[in-house]
């Protein structure tokens, strides 16, 4: 495997748990009727009640709290769809309360240089040591910005991989927020291919340089 990935549309505000169903998913054309097949095969893939809903689909996993709402996937075949996908799912519940909006990209990838790659890399854009040697012994180095770009609160971390054997770990998280559902399904459609874009741009221009495995 040569890395991990992750995408997710996180929404907070009040929700009810109960709606997002596998048969609700189905009934209204959000998903293929493939990825609801397999929620509803049997096993550990769907938990849904008054308080929280958790449903694995094949290539999605839904996720919903009372103030909490979340669509992800680590398959890179579908980064362009979960935008699209969130924003049909709230069209049809334009009267839910929603107070933000949230974009996460996080990535795990192996460098082809091993771990003087990593040191490099790290070392480049988390010239630190100086305080590290203050603190301690054994020095971390990992980095988190935080700032304002296109109307959105972006959080971006580099870190070594807690996944990954020498591995790189860029965490990206863009905030903004939105007055009702009907806002967050406008900017989930204007702005899901700009964040894509502008994620893997940021990831390309820190990297440069150095060549992330496949």
């Amino acid at each position: 495997m040569a890395g991990y990935f992750e995408l997710s549309v996180v929404a907070l505000g009040r929700f009810n748990p109960a709606i997002f169903q596998p048969s609700w998913f189905r009934t209204n054309d959000i998903l293929p009727a493939a990825e609801v097949d397999a929620a509803e095969a049997g096993g550990q893939r769907v938990l849904v009640t008054n308080d929280v809903t958790a449903i694995m689909f094949e290539s999605v996993r839904v996720d919903v709290q009372k103030e909490r709402w979340s669509l992800s996937t680590s398959r890179q075949d579908w980064r362009k769809d979960i935008g699209p996908i969130a924003s049909s799912i709230f069209a049809l519940l334009p009267h839910t309360p929603v107070t933000t909006l949230g974009f996460n990209y996080s990535m795990h990838r192996y460098l082809v240089g091993g771990e003087p790659a990593l040191s490099r890399l790290l070392h480049k854009w988390v010239p630190i040591e100086d305080l590290a040697d203050v603190v301690g012994k054994r020095v971390h180095l990992g980095g988190t910005v935080r700032c304002d770009w296109d109307d959105y609160r972006v959080t971006f971390t580099l870190d070594s991989s807690v996944r990954l054997t020498h591995g790189i770990y860029f965490g990206q998280n863009y905030e903004r927020k939105v007055e009702s559902a009907t806002m967050l399904t406008e900017y989930l459609q204007q702005d899901w291919p700009k964040i894509l874009s502008r994620a893997k741009d940021l990831i390309e221009a820190i990297s440069e340089g150095e060549e992330l495995e496949a």
